[in-house]
């Protein structure tokens, strides 16, 4: 189990606060996650045993989706920590002008960690 996780989630993981994700996303990195876990444990697929069971049997307190999540949430933070002089913080937070296309709009870094917020730097 810990040479699943300092091997294979450590790689996959890489860079994850830079993602942007959308939901079909996170539901294949979840099963991932949950297949390493029955294969650790030998469950096979035919068995009936729920995800919050296996999590229990392996005491995972947090789920690869949660551990993105609390990485991004990270690097807001430090990215709003900086000084508002800093490249990086004016490409996070800044409004581009214009209309956007009929379609649905592109999911952007900030919507994908659950904070609608506006710049502090358009008045």
């Amino acid at each position: 189990f810990r040479s699943l996780q300092t091997n294979v989630f450590r790689i996959l993981l890489y860079a994850a606060e830079s993602w942007t994700l959308k939901g079909k996303d996170m539901e294949k990195i979840r099963s991932f996650e949950m297949k390493w876990y029955r294969r650790i444990l030998k469950i096979r697929w035919q068995q009936k045993i729920s995800n919050v069971k296996i999590r229990e049997e392996l005491k995972i307190k947090e789920d690869i989706g949660q551990t993105v999540i609390r990485r991004k949430l990270w690097l807001f933070g430090h990215i709003c920590r900086m000084n508002d002089n800093r490249l990086i913080k004016h490409v996070l937070l800044a409004a581009m002008d214009g209309k956007n296309k009929k379609e649905r709009p592109c999911k952007r870094w900030l919507d994908n960690i659950g904070i609608g917020v506006k710049s502090p730097f358009i008045h």
